[in-house]
């Protein structure tokens, strides 16, 4: 009986020590973000698809290469959906530039002025 019993606490012991099952899942987030570069920094109105309109300012050609990222703020980046997206840039109500855009997830698309 006590052999047994020993036994059974032995088993016990052994399925309670095994690891449980883990989940990771990565990727890019659905969250696309656009940003705007010009010789010099300045302060731009966006109207996104005829009804958004928002603030930004622009990034100086000069801190942007082509090898390093924009550090993405508030003041400089604008978060949108994936998708097409008619963009207009004005500044002082000057139509600086209008065009289609096509953005997927997770991209970063950097336009320049």
């Amino acid at each position: 009986m006590k052999k047994i019993l020993v036994h059974l606490v032995f088993a016990l012991l052994l399925c309670s020590c095994g690891v449980g099952v883990y989940s990771v899942s990565s990727g890019k987030s659905d969250d696309s973000t656009i940003s705007f570069t010009d010789n010099t920094e300045r302060t731009i109105s966006i109207t996104i698809d005829n009804a958004k309109t928002e603030t930004l300012k622009t990034v100086k050609q000069k801190d942007f290469q082509k090898a390093r990222n924009i550090k993405k703020t508030s003041i400089n980046t604008l978060t949108l959906k994936p998708g097409q997206h008619n963009i207009k840039v004005l500044e002082n109500d000057k139509i600086l530039l209008e065009k289609v855009i096509f953005i997927s997830a997770g991209e970063h698309k950097i336009i320049a002025l």
